[in-house]
């Protein structure tokens, strides 16, 4: 079977979005034009946060921005445990990146890699990861 040089993503299912924290960065999260988003969430505490997780809607990810939700490593575990974790720290040095990967995030960004196109990509990328690793449906599907 031959690999295409460039192939064409498309995603392929609308999105359900928790958000917890209060950095502008998080407020301006917007979804690029085309790109189907069902619902985004926003907490600026844990506690709401926790609340909204223990609904019986899913989320596909969850984005924490650190610097501003206080979170201990088991409460980093339980969220993590429930859907795609994308962590927000203000210096993703690899040593603290390592440290919330190990707790079950599954990719750590700084805020200003949050913004445009290639923040919104690197949410899918983090939610397909964690999809492969429960064999579920991916969240991109090539042409």
């Amino acid at each position: 079977m031959a690999l295409c040089a460039r192939a064409d993503l498309t995603m392929n299912s609308s999105l359900r979005l928790l958000l917890i924290g209060v950095s502008p960065q998080l407020a301006s999260l917007a979804a690029p034009a085309g790109d189907a988003v069902a619902t985004t969430d926003r907490a600026t505490t844990l506690a709401d946060a926790q609340a909204m997780l223990g609904s019986k809607e899913a989320y596909d990810v969850i984005v924490l921005d650190a610097p501003s939700v206080v979170v201990s490593a088991a409460e980093v575990e339980a969220i993590a445990a429930r859907a795609a974790l994308v962590t927000i720290v203000i210096e993703p040095d690899a040593e603290h990146a390592l440290g919330w990967l190990r707790r079950g995030a599954d990719d750590v960004l700084a805020p200003e890699e949050l913004a445009g196109a290639a923040g919104w990509r690197r949410l899918r990328f983090a939610i397909e990861r964690r999809r492969r690793l429960e064999g579920r449906q991916p969240a991109y599907a090539t042409d």
